[in-house]
């Protein structure tokens, strides 16, 4: 802010130039930091220019100290917001973690479901191919009865061909003779 009109103190000044009241305003230049003034309300918009400080003028020492806090005060406040934005984020990321995590949870229960159904599944067809392999044991000592009858009617039918063979030619030398 600059100090366009008087420098002078006058707390008991109610109104400005322009019959308003002048609003307390704060100063944050480096020759007047945190040093209020009251002024008029309209200065930006062309009304008057009245100006008188409202506190006394600052010692050296403050002029130093008030701007070295204010610069830190705005650099702590960036990265205060820094943090926030990176807090924001991260909860974001956490959101969106335990978001997967409970999708996996609900992919983790469907897939134990399945793992058992499926060894229900199993069970049944080991039982399916026990039960398989002895009828199949059953069948293969059928079978190997069924071709110990065929070689021993094999065997009969040959010595039944003989003998009709023999008989029929004993049949025949006696029909001849």
């Amino acid at each position: 802010m600059s100090s366009s009109s008087s420098t002078s103190s006058s707390p008991g000044l109610r109104l400005c130039y322009c019959k308003k009241t002048p609003c307390l305003q704060t100063s944050w230049t480096d020759d007047n930091p945190g040093r209020r003034f009251k002024g008029c309300e309209n200065w930006k918009n062309g009304g008057c220019n009245f100006f008188r400080w409202f506190d006394p003028p600052m010692c050296p020492r403050s002029m130093v100290v008030i701007p070295e806090l204010r610069r830190e005060k705005i650099r702590v406040a960036s990265e205060n917001d820094q943090l926030r934005q990176k807090i924001s984020s991260l909860l974001d990321e956490k959101m969106n973690l335990e978001r997967t995590i409970a999708n996996m949870g609900f992919e983790n229960s469907n897939m134990a479901r399945r793992l058992c159904s499926l060894q229900g599944e199993n069970s049944n067809q080991r039982r399916t191919i026990c039960y398989l392999e002895d009828e199949n044991v059953k069948l293969l000592t059928n079978i190997s009865h069924l071709e110990d009858s065929i070689a021993r009617l094999t065997t009969k039918n040959k010595m039944m061909q003989l003998v009709i063979v023999v008989s029929w030619m004993f049949f025949l030398v006696i029909w001849f003779a």
